[in-house]
């Protein structure tokens, strides 16, 4: 657990102790120069980027999260954003594939329709951020998929199968976001076996889009790519046809996207940001499911891309462009006219606050991040880019909105 006040550069700063390594060979191994080394450990640069975390952490042999400082432990109720599910999610992800002991009674009360609702209620409760609320189901909801699983007609299973896939990944967002990773890709594994038996190839097309970004997460962007273009190939044939193939095909050229932006090709980066937009454009509205693509979701990535290549101003040149049309969207749990994602909205705030941190925009990066956290509060102040800049910016000034924010994450 990461301790109160510690920003990245200090975690940093004792993994490479621990190697017993100088500043000199940690920026010899990582590629960085000895400036930025030194700049970062005495927090007068932020290291709040993935690909930055992830050289180093790779360079010094640790996992990400050595550096990020997550899980971070609830100190109030309050703060909970789920953490305390985590050990009945890990149980029922260990037990998916073991059969249940299903009493009589248990195998009269399953009911498909009550479990689409209740799986449809807990992306609902992912598209709010509500991942304290989140936390609290998902075991239960496992639980009973399992048991369904074993007590439907063999006819039914594949519609289970299906349900579960989902459940699945609302556990494999809820443990990413609370910084469990290990148990994330135990999860996101899940939903691949779960939809693999679904017989709903767009399902599995969905977990696979997930999946390529376990591959970015750790930096193997070549079998990243890889997944992405086969999941681009079985889509492509379908797009013109079924709309919900059409929004993969976005989706999947957002994650390519990402993929060009670790690569630090910026061409690439834009060219696959471009065809991502054409296919919101020809949508022309933003869906529920899958993924929640949509004309929206591609003016976030415009933002978001440029903040992971580092470029402060086309980032914030983008927000200016997409600003005025995302804040007229009010935040809900169901993505429709005028209605969007609290989770995608609050990312969005939290990389617009990162943008002007990069241009020492003080004041717009504080009231970004409180943005961002007026609509999703659990999600930004658990954020590792979102802690990292509010401890940066109290460093460098120590207004009072700025200290209650940093109060309620707990890096003050």
């Amino acid at each position: 657990m990461g301790k109160g006040g510690d920003h990245n550069g200090q975690r940093l700063a004792r993994a490479r102790l621990r190697r017993r390594w100088t500043q000199e060979r940690l920026a010899r191994e990582s590629g960085f120069s000895l400036a930025t080394v030194r700049a970062i450990e005495q927090g007068r640069r932020s290291l709040d980027n993935m690909g930055q975390l992830l050289t180093f952490a790779r360079a010094l042999e640790v996992p990400v999260t050595d550096l990020t400082g997550q899980p971070y432990a609830a100190s109030s109720p309050e703060q909970d954003a789920g953490q305390g599910a985590v050990a009945g999610i890990r149980r029922e992800l260990l037990l998916a594939e073991r059969e249940p002991r299903i009493s009589d009674a248990q195998a009269a009360f399953v009911s498909i329709p009550v479990l689409r609702r209740r799986v449809e209620d807990m992306a609902g409760r992912h598209r709010s951020a509500a991942l304290a609320s989140m936390g609290h189901e998902l075991p239960g909801l496992l639980r009973d998929l399992r048991i369904a699983r074993h007590a439907v007609l063999a006819a039914e299973r594949a519609v289970i199968y299906g349900l579960l896939a989902q459940a699945y990944e609302a556990a494999m967002d809820m443990l990413k976001q609370t910084g469990y990773v290990a148990d994330a890709t135990a999860a996101i594994q899940r939903a691949r076996w779960a939809a693999q038996r679904s017989g709903d190839p767009m399902r599995a097309l969905t977990v696979e889009w997930h999946y390529s970004g376990e591959f970015i997460r750790v930096g193997e962007l070549d079998d990243a790519a890889e997944i992405i273009e086969g999941g681009l190939r079985e889509l492509r044939p379908l797009a013109r046809e079924d709309v919900t193939a059409a929004a993969l095909t976005g989706a999947y050229e957002l994650k390519a996207a990402l993929v060009a932006a670790r690569a630090r090709d910026v061409t690439a980066m834009w060219q696959r940001w471009e065809r991502a937009y054409a296919v919101g454009e020809e949508i022309g509205q933003d869906l529920n499911e899958p993924l929640a693509f949509g004309p929206s979701n591609v003016a976030i990535w415009s933002v978001a891309l440029p903040v992971e290549m580092l470029d402060g101003a086309e980032a914030v040149a983008r927000a200016r462009q997409v600003n005025p049309v995302l804040s007229t969207l009010m935040p809900a749990a169901t993505i429709a006219n005028g209605r969007y994602s609290r989770e995608r909205l609050s990312r969005h705030w939290i990389d617009v606050g990162r943008a002007y941190h990069y241009r020492a925009d003080h004041d717009r990066a504080l009231s970004s991040i409180l943005e961002a956290e007026r609509i999703a509060p659990h999600k930004t102040r658990i954020n590792p880019a979102a802690r990292e800049v509010v401890s940066h910016l109290l460093r460098a000034r120590r207004k009072n909105d700025l200290v209650e924010l940093a109060l309620r994450m707990g890096v003050a």
